[in-house]
């Protein structure tokens, strides 16, 4: 097996694992079962299904109206962007991905919305 499919297989695994974990917790939440919100024994509940001060259509700290949106537009940008990524030299393709994170970190640190 190559080390792209060994990869491929490993990131699958992480993703179902993750998918999984959010699975169960929120059966945990729905259930009102604490020991499901629960990584480990002992650990801090994870919070969000409960939390207060956020907007109303949320699910926890996801807001359904903004998630729906990026959905539907990603279902019909991801062919553009692949083959936009296959055309653009990796190099620039690095550039502007450096870019693009300077610029929201300075945004982050100054606090800008």
């Amino acid at each position: 097996m190559g080390s792209v499919r060994r990869t491929s297989v490993l990131v699958g695994a992480l993703a179902l694992t993750v998918a999984g974990l959010g699975v169960v917790v929120l059966a945990g939440w729905a259930l009102d079962q604490e020991r499901l919100t629960r990584v480990l024994p002992g650990l801090v509940t994870m919070a969000g299904y409960n939390a207060i001060d956020v907007p109303e259509h949320s699910l926890g700290y996801v807001y359904l109206p903004a998630t729906a949106g990026i959905v539907a537009t990603s279902m019909f940008t991801a062919n553009i962007g692949a083959k936009l990524g296959q055309r653009v030299n990796v190099r620039v393709l690095k550039a502007m991905l450096a870019c693009l994170l300077v610029l929201v970190s300075i945004r982050m640190i100054l606090g800008i919305e």
